[in-house]
This record gives C-alpha cells, structure tokens and sequence, in this order.
C-alpha cells in the first residue's frame, strides 16, 4: 500500500504547471515541496497550509527559485534557508502588502532570467 500524500500536495497539485515534479525529489519544485512539507510537520497549527492563497504560493515559487539557482552556494542568502517569511527577511526581495513586487539578485540575475524564461514559457 502506498503512503498517503501530505495535505500541501492537494493544495498545491492544481497551482502548478507539472504536479508530478512536488514528488521529485532531485527536481527544485520537490525540493520546495518537501521544505513546505517539513514546515508544516514542526508547526503545531498548520494552518497557514490548510489555504493555498496568494502568500503560500509565493514561498513555493521562491523556494523553487532559490533550489533551480543553487541557492545555497549564493554569496548572500540571507532569510532564504528559513521559516521567516519572504516579505520580512529575504535577501534581494522586496514587497508591497505582503507581496512579492520585486527580486533583485545582483549578480543572480541571469539565473532568474533563465528560470523565469524555463517557468513562464
């Protein structure tokens, strides 16, 4: 018998282009995925998960932005390995009512050229 996916998968599955890239590890959108994943198994009130808004997708678009560029081996990831929200502390990002309006990587943006043309095409 298979295991049963977590809450996030359904709430994500009809968001994003390619749902069977949540369950790949090795892609940055799995990645993402299992980042959410984790979160909502430390928080003792998930439900920040339970809704799909606006700000939820936002943190997954980021993560798999931060994953597909190797962020990890950027010189300043400030915020971007972390709980805290995207709008508060996150290196290069810069919002308005708690969205993203901006993303401003310096030398990171022929990397978020790259991505947006891969994701947005």
């Amino acid at each position: 018998s298979s295991k049963p996916l977590p809450d996030v998968f359904y709430q994500l599955e009809s968001k994003v282009y390619n749902s069977s890239a949540l369950l790949d590890t090795s892609a940055p959108e799995g990645k993402a995925f299992n980042v959410l994943v984790e979160e909502a198994k430390t928080k003792k009130n998930a439900s920040i998960l339970r809704t799909t808004n606006s700000v939820d997708l936002q943190r997954y678009s980021l993560l798999v932005l931060y994953f597909a560029a190797d962020g990890g081996s950027w010189t300043n990831f400030a915020g971007w390995s972390t709980q805290s929200d995207a709008c508060e502390a996150w290196y290069g990002i810069t919002c308005q009512n708690s969205l993203v309006t901006a993303i401003d990587l310096g030398k990171r943006r022929c990397c978020l050229l790259r991505f947006m043309l891969f994701y947005l095409m």
